[in-house]
């Protein structure tokens, strides 16, 4: 798939999980919920690896960069964005993972000594500035008391695991397998470290029969995870990690669209400007030249 609609796709799949993912946060713990989407989905994987004939036997050294990718992808990152959505809005958790623009060049330019383009960096702040007047309004409201500044850090903690995590797929040791091989290994190794912290801090597992529930689990876990996290690697290879990232700018816009469609989401002049500034700063660093 050309790396631009894999991008394309990508932020229609992800813009529609944000919505998902609240069905989750029910009586389920978070970290069950999390090792039930990566169980189902690195199932899926090995039957696809196995159907195509993938190579799955891989390094010492590249199951060590499989280990790291799940744990920081697949599970840390995964916990502290579930926990977060307990606290604050679905829209804060969107606008501090809008921040993947900065962090993930950051963290490239550390790791890879990736230069930083002026392209990036002024779509970087159209993106981030479109994001926060999207959600001005939840912005506004946010209560510095209570349980906010728990899930804001939250938030920040997922970020930082997300960034640190999409670093891993771009190494030049796993590159040298397929991207359906990495991910079998990588959530299953999410899973099994997420049951692992579960068991011990959590208790047992809960499951919830709930249609809603089940429903968005398998949403989550097959588009969400299966078809999104292929996509999303590819466009890792293809375009590097901080161009990849400018899909956290675009998932928020395409979740609120989608609100507007199903929960009534009413549009105003803030949110209409922040909707075009984050997509004009999208275009702006997608289109420059280079892998960066």
């Amino acid at each position: 798939m050309p790396a631009w609609l894999a991008f394309s796709t990508i932020v229609l799949i992800w813009g529609s999980t944000w919505l998902a993912i609240t069905t989750q946060i029910v009586d389920v713990p978070a970290a069950w919920s999390v090792t039930y989407r990566y169980i189902i989905a690195a199932s899926v994987l090995w039957i696809i690896c196995i159907a195509k004939r993938e190579q799955l036997k891989v390094t010492p050294g590249q199951h060590v960069f499989l280990v790291a990718l799940g744990l920081f992808q697949f599970s840390i990152n995964y916990l502290f964005v579930y926990e977060a959505e307990k606290y604050i809005a679905s829209g804060l958790v969107a606008v501090a993972f809008a921040m993947m623009v900065v962090t993930n060049p950051i963290l490239a330019r550390i790791v890879y000594k990736q230069k930083f383009t002026r392209s990036l960096l002024i779509g970087a702040a159209m993106g981030v500035a479109g994001i926060g007047l999207l959600f001005s309004s939840q912005i506004t409201d946010f209560d510095w008391h209570n349980q906010g500044v728990k899930g804001l850090a939250l938030c920040f903690a997922g970020l930082l695991a997300a960034s640190t995590g999409n670093l891993f797929p771009a190494s030049q040791t796993l590159r040298k397998i397929s991207i359906y091989t990495m991910n079998a290994w990588a959530m299953a190794y999410g899973a099994a470290a997420t049951a692992i912290y579960a068991i011990f801090m959590v208790g047992p597992p809960v499951l919830s029969h709930e249609a809603s529930y089940l429903g968005g689990l398998v949403y989550l876990a097959i588009p969400g995870s299966v078809i999104a996290f292929h996509l999303y690697y590819q466009t890792i290879r293809a375009w590097g990690v901080s161009k990849a990232a400018y899909s956290s700018v675009l998932i928020p816009v395409v979740a609120l669209a989608l609100s507007t469609l199903f929960e009534g989401y009413k549009w105003g002049i803030p949110e209409i400007a922040g909707a075009a500034l984050a997509i004009a700063g999208t275009v702006v660093a997608v289109a420059s030249r280079g892998k960066k």
